[in-house]
């Protein structure tokens, strides 16, 4: 099952940064050891349209996403956080007509033996910058 989530809203052609952390059913840490892989899409809401060529892509510590386990400061257990770096491609409208966008991006992940698989799904709005001198 996909959970759907609402991202930040950015501005086209400027960097961002999203992050999230992976837990299995129970609410426990994935540790980055124990993924099979990590994937990306990402397209534009109401064409389908492929953006920044994000289609299934590889995104386990490459394509500007970082994936870290670790143990916080005082804490006993671990936390996987999942960190995506957009880069100004990832935030290009594809019709520049629009005055916003909805972007999707959809995170695929599998773990463990037997192999579990679980999804994030999430919207950026990705808005039009009218005037650039």
């Amino acid at each position: 099952m996909a959970l759907i989530t609402t991202g930040p809203s950015v501005m086209e052609g400027q960097t961002g940064i999203y992050v999230f952390t992976l837990t299995d059913d129970a609410g426990q840490a994935i540790d980055k050891a124990d993924l099979l892989f990590l994937t990306l899409t990402y397209w534009d809401h109401i064409t389908t349209a492929i953006v920044n060529s994000r289609l299934n892509q590889d995104v386990l510590d490459q394509n500007d996403v970082t994936v870290l386990t670790e143990i916080p400061a005082g804490g006993s257990d671990p936390v996987t956080t999942v960190t995506w770096f957009l880069q100004p491609a990832d935030t290009q409208l594809v019709d520049a007509r629009h005055g916003m966008e909805s972007h999707m991006a959809l995170f695929q992940w599998a773990w463990g033996d037997p192999e579990q698989r679980a999804a994030l799904q999430v919207q950026f709005d990705v808005h039009n910058l009218t005037y650039v001198p």
